[in-house]
């Protein structure tokens, strides 16, 4: 927790042990809730990156429903159409032709 009462966590890397970062990640969570803690700051200054779905996943638990937070689009040369490729907060992917 910050000096405002905020509580603070810092995430360097998605990579790792998956389980393990996934769970600290609920015990931090779940110490904020039970302490009633307003707001959350999290820290992803100087994070190299690692595996999205462990991004995805931590971003879940913001959201009660069910929503897109990132999207790719993808030519292909052999039938010119251009694919997107999305990714949702329960990690489910869509292919949506354009």
């Amino acid at each position: 927790m910050d000096d405002s009462g905020l509580g603070y966590i810092k995430i360097n890397s998605f990579l790792g042990d998956y389980r393990l970062l996934a769970s600290l990640w609920e015990y931090y969570i779940q110490g904020l809730l039970d302490n009633d803690v307003p707001g959350l700051i999290i820290d992803l200054r100087e994070n190299g990156g690692g595996y999205g779905g462990l991004a995805f996943d931590f971003a879940g638990y913001f959201f009660d429903q069910e929503m897109e937070i990132y999207y790719s689009l993808y030519y292909n040369n052999l039938n010119r159409r251009v694919y997107k490729g999305c990714e949702t907060v329960q990690g489910k992917t869509c292919a949506i032709i354009i």
